[in-house]
């Protein structure tokens, strides 16, 4: 028996949604796993319909009259008696292609930060607040810098919370990896936060951060506008607090 090539089609998107859905846990993309999973369902409905006669080939003789001849996919029959489905199928061919590029670039270029960066990688779409902004495209200016040790940890973690398809890749008691998944396309931004503990007053300890795209060049202001809300909240939260680093 022969397999028709649109069983393989068939096969092949189960597969792509499959490795988009995979994709989507590790990047955190919600919106990719449930178009995913969307696809998947149809998809595998379509192969569990389809009888046997419609998406394969048997091995006979070819008769002089039709009656013997495969007759058409019901996949491909579908799609051309269908505009809406037409239109389905046109745009998961997309999408499904689109998040599984998108993932692969995320996962490829994870800079799995175990400490503090030195500096930006992507100069152009990166903030950062540090000893010198020399890396701070937008000239980022923050109303407080330090602040008081007590809650700190659980204020940075509370502010975490409240975006979005956020992850936290990695926690200790002075650095914090977290990522920032857009909700379409599933584009992960990095961000860092370092916490160091002022020598001069040990109730203290002014709060570094840098937060970049991870693929392309351009973010719209985006980790700009991230840095200032993370800055925003923590002082908002924290009753003592300073403009002045730490010495």
């Amino acid at each position: 028996m022969e397999i028709h090539k649109t069983t393989y089609l068939i096969y092949y998107f189960i597969v792509l949604c499959l490795l988009d859905i995979i994709f989507g846990f590790i990047t955190n993309n919600v919106i990719s796993i449930l178009i995913s999973i969307f696809y998947f369902i149809m998809f595998f409905d379509f192969y569990r319909k389809a009888s046997l006669v419609d998406i394969t080939y048997k091995k006979m003789d070819v008769a002089e009259d039709n009656e013997n001849q495969p007759e058409e996919s019901i996949f491909i029959a579908k799609i051309e008696q269908n505009y809406y489905l037409k239109i389905l199928y046109v745009t998961g061919l997309v999408l499904l292609h689109l998040f599984l590029l998108i993932g692969a670039f995320d996962i490829i270029l994870d800079p799995a930060w175990t400490k503090f960066p030195e500096k930006c990688t992507q100069p152009i779409g990166c903030t950062r607040v540090y000893y010198d902004n020399t890396s701070n495209r937008y000239g980022t200016q923050v109303e407080n810098i330090t602040f008081n040790n007590s809650n700190l940890n659980q204020i940075i973690e509370d502010w975490q919370k409240t975006n979005l398809q956020t992850n936290v890749k990695l926690k200790s008691d002075n650095f914090y990896h977290f990522t920032f998944t857009t909700l379409v396309l599933g584009f992960v931004d990095d961000m860092e936060v370092k916490i160091i503990k002022c020598k001069d007053n040990p109730n203290m300890s002014s709060v570094y951060s840098q937060s970049e795209l991870r693929i392309g060049k351009y973010d719209i202001e985006v980790n700009n506008n991230r840095i200032k809300d993370f800055y925003d909240y923590l002082s908002k939260n924290i009753e003592n607090k300073s403009k002045d680093r730490c010495k």
